[in-house]
């Protein structure tokens, strides 16, 4: 099961019984963690880190990941109470024969697909606004880049496809492909925003007032001149 379906695997049974909201964000968070390590799969995560991440007690992180656990989604290994280090695995739910442990090694930044398959890339062509929005919301790189600028995410991704599709450069890419573009375009996007606002407003300084006498006064001149 390549990273898409898993993804969508999860939006499956979110569906059919709503996930509590720290165990999708923790399912999440496992999946970006796995991706930071070339997809190793299992991995180990201490619980105190964890929690540090997502902004959560221990208590809570045992809760939301024996939910995962007994939906299927995850498997987790730990020794005892005492245990901090605790050994995870995002499980292969379609039962395909491809080993996620081995699969996943493939970077993230080359390719999603374990079986040989084409991606939907090749499939569709372009890739659809909605698809990448909600790709791009998912990724680490865009939690960061949205806590750094404290931008609207929304508005910047859809001003980034727009931009994009108007010059035809969206045709034969990956999703992880706009990613490193987004992650580039993002700040010199910002810096001419930042720099059109400095030029509006020194025009403004220098430009003289134009109120209702100004404007008489510049009629009559021109008027009775000579």
């Amino acid at each position: 099961m390549n990273y898409i379906e898993l993804i969508n695997n999860f939006w499956r049974k979110h569906e059919e019984h709503p996930f509590g909201t720290v165990a999708g964000l923790l399912y999440f968070h496992l999946l970006d963690v796995s991706n930071k390590q070339n997809w190793r799969n299992p991995f180990k995560r201490q619980n105190t880190r964890i929690c540090g991440d997502l902004g959560i007690t221990n208590p809570t992180l045992i809760k939301a990941r024996n939910e995962l656990k007994q939906r299927g989604m995850i498997d987790f290994v730990s020794k005892g109470k005492g245990d901090s280090n605790v050994r995870y695995e995002i499980n292969n739910n379609k039962n395909l024969h491809t080993s996620l442990t081995t699969s996943f090694h493939t970077s993230f930044h080359t390719s999603y697909d374990l079986n040989n398959t084409k991606t939907e890339t090749e499939k569709t062509g372009v890739i659809a606004y909605s698809a990448l929005s909600d790709f791009f919301k998912l990724t680490s790189i865009c939690r960061a880049l949205t806590e750094q600028y404290k931008i609207d995410l929304e508005e910047k991704i859809k001003i980034f496809y727009e931009e994009k599709n108007d010059l035809g450069e969206l045709g034969a890419k990956s999703k992880e492909d706009l990613l490193k573009n987004f992650r580039n375009w993002l700040p010199i996007h910002l810096r001419i925003l930042s720099m059109d606002k400095e030029k509006s407003s020194a025009k403004k300084e220098r430009s003289p007032e134009r109120g209702p006498g100004k404007v008489i006064e510049s009629f009559t001149a021109t008027k009775f001149r000579g």
